[in-house]
């Protein structure tokens, strides 16, 4: 029997499992670095676009700094974190609100920064 299915042994039939929690279905695992790029820029834009339909999606910048660091201001290293509020199967869940957090590090101490979207 296919993975996603359930048996009923009342009458010893199958019926597909139902539909819970969050899913990694069309879940693109590894961004390129346009894509980082424009989410760190204006990340409340369309958060879906690589969240999905998972309930959290951590973004790393680990080269943040070596790109920028001929620059006046160069940016500090960041991960930036995405969770969805309501889990995608539930009602209202494909497009809850989605909480953005930021966590920046000179190589030394983090330094945290949190915005709400929605």
């Amino acid at each position: 029997m296919p993975s996603g299915w359930w048996w009923d042994c009342g009458n010893g039939q199958a019926f597909p499992a139902p539909v819970e929690g969050d899913s990694l279905d069309d879940f693109e695992a590894d961004l390129t670095e346009a894509v980082i790029l424009d989410h760190l820029t204006d990340p409340l834009t369309d958060p879906y676009a690589i969240l999905r339909h998972a309930t959290k999606r951590l973004v790393y910048d680990h080269f943040a700094y070596n790109r920028t660091k001929d620059e006046p201001n160069p940016y500090s290293v960041v991960v930036y974190t995405m969770t969805r509020e309501i889990h995608d199967a539930d009602p209202g869940g494909q497009q809850t609100k989605v909480q953005h957090s930021f966590s920046y590090s000179d190589g030394f101490r983090p330094r945290d920064s949190e915005e709400d979207s929605g």
